[in-house]
């Protein structure tokens, strides 16, 4: 397979981002319409790598149960073996470790390619992580189990679990000076309301909890 010039790369997402068709994109930049199909799958592909392992959920649950000896998974674990933390906690920070490595990769190739700038990727992580803990926190106060559950439920999972989204921009690669993204990171505002509502149902109904049976 042909690799595409970082300039038509570029070319591509620009034109995308002003709304412009692939028939157009492939007859401007006189390519065929596969080649911007693929560029545009790539691109979103590598958006998908940076954002869906960065919470590393699956890691950080595994070093939660390890470190509190609670949850789901310390049960079970503590009905067959006694010596399963050190395991689990290791095999937890294994898999952490690796969704932000993953992360900061496809970030990465989203800055070299142009789609974001550095600053843009740092604020997108700082707004995520601070938002995102301050909801799961939220939905943790209204828990009628235990108030403790706020800081080992919410808060620790909140603002502990997620702070590789913390970690990332650090290890970014600057921008050159004067040099501007290709795409422009847009705010849809159906996303805002789409996000709010998810967040209030979180908070007001999830977080109580949901009876099953009287």
């Amino acid at each position: 397979m042909n690799q595409i010039k970082v300039s038509i790369q570029q070319s591509i997402i620009g034109l995308t981002a002003r709304g412009w068709s692939r028939r157009r994109i492939a007859r401007e930049l006189q390519v065929d319409r596969a080649t911007v199909g693929r560029q545009l799958r790539r691109t979103a592909a590598e958006a998908n790598a940076a954002t869906n392992p960065i919470l590393g959920s699956e890691g950080a649950y595994l070093i939660y149960s390890a470190v509190l000896g609670s949850g789901d998974l310390a049960v079970v674990f503590n009905a067959t073996t006694w010596h399963w933390r050190p395991w689990i906690g290791t095999s937890g920070i294994v898999a952490y470790s690796a969704a932000v490595l993953l992360s900061r990769s496809g970030l990465r190739r989203l800055i070299g390619t142009g789609v974001l700038d550095t600053a843009t990727a740092s604020r997108c992580c700082s707004i995520s992580y601070w938002w995102g803990a301050a909801v799961v926190t939220a939905g943790a106060v209204f828990n009628p189990v235990s108030h403790l559950l706020i800081l080992t439920s919410g808060a620790a999972v909140g603002f502990g679990a997620m702070v590789g989204l913390l970690v990332l921009p650090p290890s970014l690669p600057s921008t050159a000076e004067g040099e501007m993204p290709v795409g422009s990171l847009r705010i849809d505002c159906s996303w805002v309301v789409a996000g709010a509502i998810s967040a209030a149902l979180f908070i007001g109904v999830l977080g109580p909890g949901i009876r099953l049976a009287k």
